[in-house]
């Protein structure tokens, strides 16, 4: 199985294995440092993919808070945007961190709704180099998005990409679990 794709209304969000670099949509999210430069893993490759000027505005936005997350153009990247979002590291869950890592969730989707923005592409927002495990990290991304969804902004189209094969399978579990909650169909790709 490729991924798996729910539908709200008229709305999506997929869930499928890919490379954030390559996806042609309004905007991409990236997981930041509250500096907004100098990231490792994905922070490295966006801002290097997107070139110099990307790099210069997110010097000039100068930092962000976790939690939070800054809108830039995209300029050499194959997206128009991107959103750097700030998520939470995660200690021991006692920490406040799920919280934390909802309002990045709901920041970047703001963020998304207030530029009018139809498509977007998340990654795994806290899981990897910020500690969070899988079964806590995705049902909250999922929960939020689905959420969002029903708003009707202007956000129609939601991918949420893993780079890593072996984090699909817990990510689509997730993912079923909490459409299951909400009545939605899940449709296998």
């Amino acid at each position: 199985m490729k991924g798996c794709l729910i539908w709200v209304g008229a709305r999506s969000l997929e869930v499928v294995q890919g490379n954030l670099l390559e996806e042609r949509v309004h905007a991409i999210v990236n997981s930041a440092p509250t500096s907004l430069v100098g990231g490792k893993g994905l922070d490295k490759e966006v801002k290097s993919a997107g070139g110099l000027r990307l790099l210069d505005a997110c010097r000039k936005v100068g930092t962000c808070a976790v939690g939070d997350a800054v809108f830039t153009p995209g300029f050499s990247l194959k997206a128009k945007f991107v959103i750097h979002a700030v998520p939470p590291l995660y200690e021991d869950g006692t920490k406040g961190e799920a919280e934390l890592l909802r309002k990045t969730y709901r920041h970047v989707l703001q963020i998304a709704a207030s530029n009018s923005l139809v498509s977007l592409s998340f990654p795994a927002l806290g899981v990897g180099s910020n500690n969070f495990p899988v079964e806590v990290a995705a049902p909250i991304a999922f929960e939020e998005i689905i959420e969002h969804l029903f708003s009707k902004s202007s956000v129609r189209t939601v991918r949420y990409l893993l780079l890593r094969p072996e984090r699909l399978k817990p990510h689509l579990d997730a993912l079923r679990e909490v459409a299951q909650k909400r009545s939605l169909r899940v449709i296998d790709l």
